[in-house]
């Protein structure tokens, strides 16, 4: 098998992720961008960097795999293997085409941070009064102003995230994690705030679950977000369970609340970005319908799958599945 030099250059010239793969599904050459792993084997199987790829492809090609809302993985056979071909068609946020909408995003999170690092510096000072006295009415204004500076700073570092995803220039550190021991530790963090939002937390992590192949970082993120939303979205004096479980090849990390749960007419939206509830009891909440969206994003950059399962007034449980490490 071969990629003829044209094939290449024209791939390359138009910055499109490609790979050529064989017949086992092993990967024997690639263009840099297209592994999700910053430091790839040689030969390493297709279905290690996507899992969504079932081997052998069946049926006449050639394949479209759905990866993820921004990613399509394009498969065509070859005289002795495959052309994979990666698709970045972005996520709905950034409808500019690639590298045009990558552009975009990253200029308006520079742009819009570049006024943002004085009004906080000076907020800071004239609050600590080192500017001159201010009055406690001042001092409350100032706090609001603050707030709201932090707020706009929370979400360009989801757009920055964002952008980063879309270009597939996030860069990932993959580790072999203890998953048990690791989500014990985190979820010890985590009883603080869990208990200031007047809520019990409770694991129910095995001790005996097989390690995963994985960036802990970018796992600690998607984790926290589920954290996070059972806080807001469960009533004082609910509770919410932190806990775990193999599936298939996949550790699952489940996040169980007691809370106001989803209507049935809303779930399909839930992974979407900019989506947010129409149940007022959400709509009080602050926020931007993209947490949830980055979680989903995410998981699928690392090779993983996201859910969740809810009954209005009863309670949600969303979960991540990362695959098993491989033994040796």
């Amino acid at each position: 098998m071969a990629l003829s030099p044209v094939c290449r250059d024209l791939l390359d010239a138009l910055e499109v992720p490609w790979a050529q793969v064989d017949e086992q599904g092993r990967v024997r050459a690639f263009h840099p961008r297209f592994p999700p792993v910053s430091s790839p084997e040689p030969h390493t199987p297709l279905r290690s960097w996507f899992p969504q790829v079932s081997w052998p492809p069946q049926g006449d090609g050639p394949w479209r795999i759905p990866l993820d809302p921004g990613r399509t993985l394009l498969l065509w056979p070859e005289e002795e293997g495959y052309l994979a071909v990666l698709y970045r068609h972005g996520s709905g946020l950034a409808t500019l085409p690639v590298p045009a909408g990558k552009a975009f995003l990253n200029m308006m999170v520079h742009e819009m941070r570049l006024p943002l690092t004085p009004i906080r510096g000076y907020g800071e000072l004239m609050k600590q009064g080192l500017l001159g006295e201010i009055t406690e009415k001042q001092r409350e204004v100032l706090d609001i102003l603050l707030d709201n500076v932090a707020r706009l700073d929370r979400l360009l570092d989801r757009l920055s995230l964002l952008g980063k995803l879309e270009s597939g220039n996030l860069p990932v550190n993959y580790q072999k994690v203890l998953i048990s021991s690791w989500l014990v530790e985190k979820g010890q963090e985590q009883q603080s705030p869990v208990r200031e939002a007047g809520l019990t937390l409770e694991l129910r992590v095995p001790t005996n679950l097989p390690p995963i192949w994985t960036d802990p970082s970018i796992l600690e993120r998607i984790v926290e977000v589920f954290l996070e939303n059972a806080r807001h979205y469960t009533p004082p004096g609910g509770q919410v369970i932190l806990d775990a479980q193999t599936v298939n090849g996949f550790v699952e990390i489940g996040v169980q609340d007691s809370g106001i749960g989803i209507g049935p007419e809303e779930q399909r939206w839930v992974f979407q970005p900019f989506f947010r509830s129409s149940d007022e009891r959400v709509r009080a909440k602050r926020g931007w319908g993209l947490d949830l969206f980055l979680a989903y994003r995410l998981a699928r950059y690392l090779g993983g799958e996201v859910g969740f399962a809810s009954v209005p007034e009863q309670g949600s449980r969303f979960w991540v599945r990362i695959p098993v490490a491989d033994e040796g």
